[in-house]
């Protein structure tokens, strides 16, 4: 009997260690994905609070007039570019377009300072009339330029430019009349998305441009301050490499 007392301790102790290894060993994304999903709680829970007390908010016709200064949203946006790709996940498995799919794709947006576009040509579903003369067609596509209205059509806009960037980069980097600087400049400009091409390049040892510099930079205009640009790689490899799937 005393031997079964003293083997019940040590029992626990094992599945307490058991479970603080399994923890440790949590990817970043998993981990991203249960803080996305406790805020996601936290802000449901104050949508509904709103509705219940018939607060004015409500009646805001703006998710983002809706969700100003509030402390769980700026939480979610606060989980920066390692939240990217499982907020995009969540989008993607919803079946829903509703105000929660909403907020997912304004906090992507303000993750990575960046508005994206959205044409009905990008939508597989929906046809768009062919013009005979080449600049009329030129003309349509320009009008037809938009900004997305639902989550939708955010899914569809983002994983257009996603889909765009692999080539995009290699084009500006091998456009021989632009300048460095003017490739850098480009490649900026082409955001948080654009992160994994870089890094391939700077494992890569490509001489070409100054990818650590150019990453850098990238970084400090998002926002995001690294000490060292290779130790911030070998922190965040992971998002790194998850980021890039959202492009293939």
């Amino acid at each position: 009997m005393k031997k079964i007392k003293f083997i019940l301790p040590i029992l626990m102790i094992a599945i307490i260690i058991s479970f603080v290894c399994l923890n440790n060993n949590e990817t970043v994304y998993a981990s991203t994905m249960t803080k996305i999903d406790q805020v996601s709680l936290k802000i449901t829970k104050y949508l509904n609070n709103l509705i219940e007390t018939n607060n004015e908010k409500m009646y805001l016709s703006s998710p983002f007039a809706l969700m100003e200064d509030n402390e769980d949203y700026e939480a979610l946006v606060d989980l920066g570019i390692d939240a990217i790709a499982p907020l995009y996940t969540k989008l993607k498995n919803s079946n829903e377009s509703g105000l929660m799919e909403y907020i997912y794709a304004m906090a992507i947006e303000d993750i990575m300072s960046q508005h994206f576009e959205y044409r009905e040509s990008f939508d597989p579903q929906k046809t768009t009339s062919v013009q005979n003369s080449q600049e009329d067609s030129y003309k349509n596509i320009e009008n037809e330029i938009d900004y997305w209205s639902n989550a939708n059509e955010f899914k569809i806009a983002f994983s257009h430019f996603m889909e765009k960037l692999p080539s995009e980069y290699e084009k500006i980097k091998n456009n021989k009349e632009l300048s460095n600087e003017s490739k850098a400049t480009l490649i900026k400009e082409l955001g948080l998305g654009v992160i994994p091409y870089i890094v391939d390049d700077i494992n890569k040892n490509n001489k070409t441009l100054e990818f650590s510099s150019i990453l850098n930079e990238l970084l400090l205009e998002k926002k995001i301050e690294v000490s060292n640009v290779n130790d911030w790689i070998n922190q965040k490899q992971e998002t790194i490499d998850i980021l890039k799937d959202v492009s293939n």
